[in-house]
């Protein structure tokens, strides 16, 4: 889990926190397999989203 720790020791400089801040950013920290949870919850999400909305994709 190398990237996780290189990523979260990166997230914790002032100046990185800083700048994710000014664009809107969150930051949240946690293992791999929680950001994984996280995203498979998204997907369902939108999934009913497009379904409802009768979203097609286009070219």
């Amino acid at each position: 889990m190398r990237w996780n720790r290189e990523v979260a020791r990166t997230l914790q400089m002032r100046e990185i926190r800083s700048r994710l801040a000014g664009q809107g950013l969150e930051l949240a920290g946690g293992p791999p397999e929680e950001f994984l949870n996280l995203i498979r919850r998204d997907v369902e999400i939108w999934k009913r989203v497009v379904k409802e909305a009768k979203i097609k994709v286009t070219d």
